[in-house]
Parts: structure tokens; sequence; C-alpha cells
């Protein structure tokens, strides 16, 4: 956005978003621009997303090496309790 005099406000073709406080400034995207920065956002949104995925993903392999983990726990309480008791697993 650019800050145009009002009063000049037809010189710039573009979309108004704002006008100042006092009403003498007016606050235009000229659309020439508006076309780039609507990618510039798109394109922020696709990496954003990008990163939530690849997050996710991880997540994930965390999550799975965690129910390994635990099987494997589980294995070894099961096996000292049968050592406790004096059984033997093989």
């Amino acid at each position: 956005m650019i800050p145009v005099r009002t009063d000049s406000r037809g010189q710039v073709p573009g979309v108004m978003h704002g006008l100042s406080s006092s009403g003498q400034t007016t606050f235009v995207e000229p659309l020439t621009i508006i076309d780039q920065n609507n990618e510039m956002v798109r394109l922020r949104e696709e990496e954003e997303i990008s990163r939530s995925l690849a997050s996710s993903s991880k997540l994930r392999g965390v999550q799975s090496d965690l129910s390994g983990i635990a099987a494997v726990s589980d294995a070894l309480s099961e096996n000292r309790l049968h050592t406790r008791e004096g059984k033997t697993l093989c």
C-alpha cells in the first residue's frame, strides 16, 4: 500500500484500504501489484502448510518409535517377572 493525498486519489488506480484519521491521506494498493501480493500470500500459505505437514510427519514417527519402545519395555517387564518367579522363557 502507498499513501496518497485524498485529493489526488483518482491519479492512482487501485484498491483503497484505508483513510488517515485526518482524512487527508488515502492508503491505496496499486492495481499493478495486487496480483503479485496475492501470489506472495498464496506462497506463504503453502509454506506454512508444508511446515505443518512436516511437523505432523515427525510426530507420527515419534509415535511409532514410542509404540516400539513400549513393546520392548513390556517384554522386558514380563521377562523380569518370570525371572523372579524362577521361570525361564526359552
